[in-house]
């Protein structure tokens, strides 16, 4: 039984762009990897090169030492918007009926959101082969 991972892209290329961009190692797939990496799949047993056309270029590369021996571990993040509005402090100017200035603490609310980045897939490499796959469940 064949386990097949489809991934979300990272960055702004897609398969077919990086298919386009590597022609001749694509025709050198067998027709079932093409159809996959077409897709953005992958699954055990795949070259790290047909990882490369179906997923692009991983956000992380690990090394690791086990007992087995050693592998690489090829990590893709994905980020996800944060959204949050908070308090901040400021001063606001208003004028009196002599058009003087004043001061006087005033509080903004605004919206404090940013990126986090969190690892979707990690794939591990040994011998330039896929050994494993670990996708995160939500």
């Amino acid at each position: 039984m064949v386990c097949l991972v489809m991934v979300g892209m990272v960055g702004c290329a897609s398969p077919a762009y990086r298919i386009k961009k590597n022609p001749e190692i694509f025709a050198a797939f067998p027709p079932e990897v093409q159809a996959n990496v077409r897709e953005g799949r992958v699954a055990v047993g795949y070259t790290a090169e047909m990882v490369l056309i179906a997923m692009g270029r991983p956000s992380h590369i690990y090394t690791r030492q086990s007992e087995g021996g050693e592998s690489r571990i090829w990590s893709y993040a994905h980020r996800r918007h944060t959204s949050a509005m908070r308090p901040v402090e400021t001063m606001s100017v208003y004028r009196d009926k002599q058009g003087r200035r004043h001061y006087r603490p005033d509080v903004r609310w605004v919206d404090v959101g940013g990126y986090t980045e969190y690892e979707a897939v990690r794939i591990e490499f040994l011998e330039d082969k896929v050994k494993a796959i670990d996708v995160l469940e939500r």
